[in-house]
């Protein structure tokens, strides 16, 4: 029994090493497509960018997955847009409130 423990007690722990091993390099390899949209200059953050690398690893069309990235880069350019329109909106009431008294 306990030759059979100590065999599956060795397995495990290898099962462990090879799943911490994966998820090692997966780590670095969204850290260096991070990196590379970075100095590509795209605006996605890093857990956006592994929602779509994983679309891609479970086998979703690259086509589709490009259409929904260009797709979330515009719809986050236009809250940005929209967010620094109101601020600025704000600001010129603040300033012409503070001019009228």
């Amino acid at each position: 029994i306990n030759a059979e423990y100590g065999d599956c007690h060795c397995a495990r722990n290898l099962m462990e090493l090879e799943i911490n091993e994966r998820v090692q390099q997966s780590t670095e390899a969204l850290d260096v497509a991070f990196q590379i949209s970075q100095l590509l200059q795209v605006d996605i953050d890093k857990e956006t960018l592994s929602i779509l690398i994983s679309l891609l690893e479970h086998g979703a069309p690259v086509e589709a997955v490009l259409v929904m990235t260009k797709d979330l880069l515009l719809q986050k350019k236009k809250i940005r847009i929209r967010k620094q329109s109101a601020f600025l909106l704000k600001e010129r009431r603040r300033k012409s409130t503070v001019y009228l008294s």
